[in-house]
């Protein structure tokens, strides 16, 4: 069944619809709904934090700022294509994924914190504290999908669960004097 797009004037041939299907790939819908919930949330808290990490690429000025520059445009880049991949998971296993700003927030658990008019260090520490939450929200995660036997889920969630390990490091290290 596919739901029609809004009215538009638009020639049919740019007229597009979403598909909606339940997948037969051996998972339980409930299994499916669950795993879609969790993606769901991570996807919304991986774009606040890839929102929040360019207001730091922006607003970072001082002796650190080449550095943590450049660490943050990596940073954003691989959570950009990470919420990319979440999405397509979502979709793969039937679900729709968040488009919304209102949606992240609502799904998300991160602080909707601004970076600007903060000194470097308060910035550095608002991402890394918001990689933290990440790294323990994925944790929990990842066990309770292993219930339901998702492991390309499981696989997925595992690969970034390293990176934001990897991005509390290195944002640690800039700190370290």
């Amino acid at each position: 069944m596919t739901q029609a797009s809004p009215k538009s004037s638009a020639p049919s041939s740019l007229q597009s619809s979403i598909a909606t299907f339940t997948p037969k790939t051996g998972l339980s819908d409930s299994a499916r709904k669950s795993a879609a919930t969790k993606l769901e949330s991570v996807l919304s808290d991986m774009q606040i934090a890839l929102l929040k990490t360019q207001g730091v690429h922006w607003a970072a000025a001082g002796p650190n700022f080449y550095g943590l520059h450049h660490l943050t445009e990596e940073q954003y880049r691989a959570m950009f294509e990470a919420i990319d991949e979440l999405a397509e998971r979502m979709r793969a296993l039937g679900h729709s994924a968040p488009a919304s700003f209102g949606q992240y927030l609502d799904a998300g658990k991160l602080p909707d914190t601004r970076a600007e008019g903060f000194d470097v260090a308060a910035m550095v520490d608002m991402l890394v504290s918001d990689h933290e939450a990440i790294c323990r929200r994925l944790r929990d995660d990842i066990g309770d999908l292993d219930e339901g036997k998702d492991y390309a889920t499981i696989d997925m969630l595992t690969k970034f669960l390293a990176f934001h390990e990897k991005a509390v490091w290195m944002l640690r290290a800039t700190r370290a004097s």
